[in-house]
Parts: structure tokens; C-alpha cells; sequence
């Protein structure tokens, strides 16, 4: 592995402990807060024209299961979400260019937080 590459490796490493580490302190503040929160399983096994990431359509894959945990205030009202990959195995998306052929898979790893403003 050349020196580049453990460096890109070692950057994304650094990266998705931190995000780790933002996401517990957020949980933690968020369950003091609020009302429990409700944890999911999804598993997902779909194939669709991705038409928003490039100026060209791709056939995206996902295959595998991701845990969604999702966070409400006293009322009920949805305040944020995790998304968390690899929690039955990996969680893969595949981008194929229907022109060409070839084709980009890449293991999903890092945990998507989204939070809910309440102007929307």
C-alpha cells in the first residue's frame, strides 16, 4: 500500500470516529430531552436510475441493511435521524453507467445524521 493510500485511509478512519463520537454526544443529548427513540432494521435490495448525483443517469444498487434511528421531542415531533450502515454486514451501492458499462461499488461505512429544523 503506498504512502498516498494510507494516508486517504488514515483520513477516513480519522473522520468516521469523530462522526462517531458527534453522533453519541448528540444521542445522548437527545434522549435526555425527549422521548425515546425508535430504532429500525431496514433491509434493502433495489435497483433505480440515479438522475440527481451526475449530469448523466446511472443504475444505482443497494443491497444490505442499515439501522434507522430515529429521534422525537416531548410532542412527538421527528428532531433527527441516524442512519447507520453495516449493521447486518455491509451495506453496498453499486453505480453502473448504462453507456459504458463500467460499473463502482462501494461498501457505505459512515453514519448519516440528519436533523429536522422546525421551519421544515
Amino acid at each position: 500500500m503506498d504512502t498516498i493510500h494510507q494516508i486517504q485511509v488514515l483520513r477516513v478512519t480519522v473522520r468516521n470516529i469523530i462522526t462517531m463520537l458527534l453522533a453519541l454526544a448528540a444521542v445522548c443529548a437527545t434522549t435526555a430531552a425527549g422521548l425515546p427513540p425508535q430504532t429500525t432494521i431496514v433491509a434493502v435490495d433495489t435497483t433505480f436510475t440515479n438522475d440527481f448525483d451526475c449530469s448523466f443517469a446511472l443504475q444505482e444498487q443497494v443491497h444490505g441493511a442499515y439501522r434507522d434511528t430515529q429521534y422525537v421531542d416531548r410532542d412527538g415531533t421527528l428532531t433527527r435521524e441516524f442512519v447507520s450502515p453495516q449493521f447486518q454486514g455491509p451495506l453496498t451501492v453499486t453505480w453502473t453507467n448504462p453507456a459504458t458499462g463500467k460499473s463502482l461499488s462501494s461498501h457505505e461505512a459512515s453514519t448519516l445524521i440528519v436533523s429536522y429544523n422546525p421551519d421544515g
